[in-house]
């Protein structure tokens, strides 16, 4: 039996309307938002707007690119630089026409999964409304349903001219919707505009200053909580084993040392070196990562790629401010060790890499010479 027929039998019997006038919008036949009874379900026309960068993935797809860039090239991130000047968009597509996503393993965030199918059992349309370029977010949308099945009913994304994040997403949103009611789920601070003009929210993983500015919205906000990334995961991103393996030989050094306290600054900037070096090439390496199906907690998104560039630069800060508590030629010499070690990177061979490594454990050995009483 067809839903309309169901919506008629539990009507109260009355005679057959005496003209040709259609029924009222009230009681015309439902749609795929219906609920088994036959009764319209409120949300059916209310779109789910998913957010793309952190929210639908755990990793941002503009740094993604940025960094799949600088792997190629050191210098390839500056050549779009005078893209900037076209604002946010025109930068976007640039960035997206020189390192086109590589979507093959992108990490997905399972609660938000899990949001969208609650979405299209209800019947309720989903739509993803992203700040990236429309080709990423295209991209995304392919391997979304490749990876799980699961479709977008319509796409909002920035293209040159229109940036599509805070009001301008309200706008865009709005605009598609015909002016009506739309849930959304975010995660940043970007998004709050957005979830304030919305009917329903989620917000994911915030952070206690950013849940304290969604509680000041007044709407309906939920959180979706996931763990945040453990102290094990940070010291695996680091690589903190090699990197004691690469300070810990220069404590041989003691006996012909001037005093105990420089030679352990130099073990502890070398060991702080190397990990910002070894932190550097696993961010730089995260898509290869996924393409060999590795479960680091950079591949697996557990730790942004933007904190690891703030790690990273933290690390090599504090190695070069212990290096020069020692002597100005220390500090020279941990900065040419922590530039040898990015240089891996970029290595055509494993010999070449083999030989950076090299120079890198010598530049080691020049920091640790002014704290010896030669």
């Amino acid at each position: 039996m067809r839903e309309a027929d169901r919506i008629v039998t539990i009507r109260p019997a009355m005679p057959p309307p005496q003209d040709d006038r259609p029924p009222p919008a009230t009681a015309a036949a439902p749609g795929p938002g219906c609920d088994p009874e036959g009764k319209q379900a409120g949300a059916a026309a209310v779109p789910l707007c998913v957010d793309v960068d952190g929210t639908l993935l755990r990793t941002n797809t503009l740094h993604e690119q940025l960094v799949a860039l600088l792997g190629r090239s050191p210098w390839a991130p500056y050549r779009l630089l005078p893209a900037v000047r076209g604002g946010r968009a025109a930068f976007k597509r640039a960035v997206a026409e020189a390192s086109p996503l590589d979507v093959d393993g992108l990490p997905l965030r399972d609660s938000v999964l899990e949001l969208i199918a609650r979405a299209r059992a209800e019947g309720q349309p989903v739509w993803l409304a992203t700040g990236a370029d429309r080709g990423v977010g295209e991209g995304v949308a392919r391997h979304l349903r490749e990876a799980s099945g699961v479709g977008f009913d319509r796409i909002l994304a920035s293209e040159p001219g229109r940036n599509t994040t805070g009001a301008t997403k309200v706008a865009a949103i709005r605009d598609a919707a015909d002016g009506g009611a739309f849930d959304y789920v975010g995660d940043s601070a970007a998004d709050l505009p957005v979830l304030e003009a919305a009917r329903r929210g989620w917000i994911v993983s915030p952070s206690a200053r950013l849940r304290a500015r969604v509680a000041r919205i007044g709407g309906a906000v939920a959180v979706l909580g996931e763990p945040a990334a453990s102290l094990a995961d940070w010291l695996e991103a680091c690589s903190a084993r090699a990197a004691l393996i690469a300070g810990l030989p220069l404590l041989v050094l003691l006996p012909v040392a001037r005093g105990v306290l420089p030679l352990l600054a130099l073990v502890g900037a070398v060991v702080l070196a190397e990990a910002a070096s070894r932190l550097f090439e696993r961010a730089l390496g995260v898509g290869e990562a996924r393409r060999r199906a590795e479960a680091g907690a950079l591949a697996r998104g557990r730790i942004p790629l933007a904190h690891a560039g703030a790690l990273c630069a933290a690390l090599a800060a504090v190695a070069l401010a212990l290096g020069g508590s020692v002597a100005a030629l220390s500090a020279l010499a941990l900065a040419g060790r922590i530039a040898l070690g990015a240089a891996r990177v970029w290595a055509s061979s494993e010999a070449g890499r083999r030989l950076l490594g090299v120079a890198a454990h010598a530049a080691s050995l020049l920091a640790a010479l002014p704290a010896l009483a030669l």
